[in-house]
């Protein structure tokens, strides 16, 4: 048995939908305990859908293309395209959909053409953080003030921001926070320039002229991750644009990447993603 859920729109959101910010239109966050089938409803036909999978796994189509999610990754599409999300039982996933014209104006800066689902792969620390966005979004959805629809423009923003850079990561360069202290934002912009070479935590604390204690301390506390850790999440998101975007074989995106030993490439890109190189390239081509 297969239960048929409805996804309706926030009534309330309406008189937004033509403003300058990312309109949250409906959704929310779900745990199936049984197959289910969820369809958004005719209002929503000029939304695109945003859909993450936290648990288990879901299947996304349209009215042409049918994609698997699985665990830890997330998908979007065109709403105009009657898209149905079929989950297993025992999955939780957060699914939104938004509009709005800067909504609108940021998803032209990739090849998103309707009917296309656009599937990403995060890092293990980008999942988190997407998670804690998504847990924010949870909690504001059903908040009509305008002080909830800004906050909740500005996560979904920072979610689609992030969605590009993932799935785009050569044509958009690292933005280093201004507000930082001066030698994590030096280590970061070293890493951002040098991640294919070899660099160590003392070569970091060299080059932020700071002993390395204190910029793994400082780092960790600001970042939420090492300075080693952020090299390593660095070159698995390098690998991920060669991937999509090259024909260059496994070893010179390991090569590339700063992780020239393949073996180590593939154990390293498998245990950040979940899967091989040549499984997530074969996602996209």
């Amino acid at each position: 048995m297969c239960t048929i859920t409805r996804l309706d729109p926030y009534d309330d959101l309406q008189n937004w939908k033509d403003s300058g910010l990312f309109i949250i239109t409906g959704g929310g966050s779900f745990a199936i305990g049984e197959p289910t089938i969820i369809l958004p409803t005719d209002d929503l036909a000029d939304s695109i859908m945003f859909l993450f999978v936290e648990s288990g796994s879901a299947v996304i189509s349209t009215e042409s293309l049918e994609e698997i999610i699985i665990q830890g990754r997330c998908a979007i599409t065109d709403c105009n395209y009657h898209p149905a999300i079929n989950c297993t039982s025992d999955t939780t996933i957060h699914l939104y959909t938004f509009c709005g014209k800067a909504c609108l104006q940021t998803l032209g800066l990739i090849d998103f053409q309707s009917g296309k689902i656009l599937i990403t792969d995060y890092s293990a620390t980008d999942r988190r953080n997407l998670l804690l966005q998504l847990e924010k979004l949870d909690r504001l959805k059903n908040s009509v003030d305008e002080l909830s629809v800004l906050l909740r423009s500005q996560i979904f923003q920072n979610i689609i921001t992030k969605l590009i850079k993932v799935n785009y990561n050569d044509s958009f360069p690292d933005i280093v926070d201004v507000s930082l202290p001066e030698h994590v934002k030096i280590c970061i912009d070293f890493i951002n320039k040098n991640y294919a070479s070899e660099i160590s935590l003392d070569t970091l604390a060299s080059e932020a002229g700071i002993n390395k204690y204190s910029l793994s301390r400082d780092f960790t506390a600001l970042i939420g991750t090492s300075p080693i850790q952020y090299l390593k999440n660095k070159r698995i998101d390098v690998a991920k644009g060669f991937l999509k975007n090259s024909s260059l074989s496994i070893r010179d995106v390991g090569i590339a990447a700063g992780i020239p030993d393949t073996t180590n490439f593939i154990r390293t890109f498998k245990k950040s993603t979940g899967t091989t190189p040549l499984k997530y390239r074969n996602l996209y081509f």
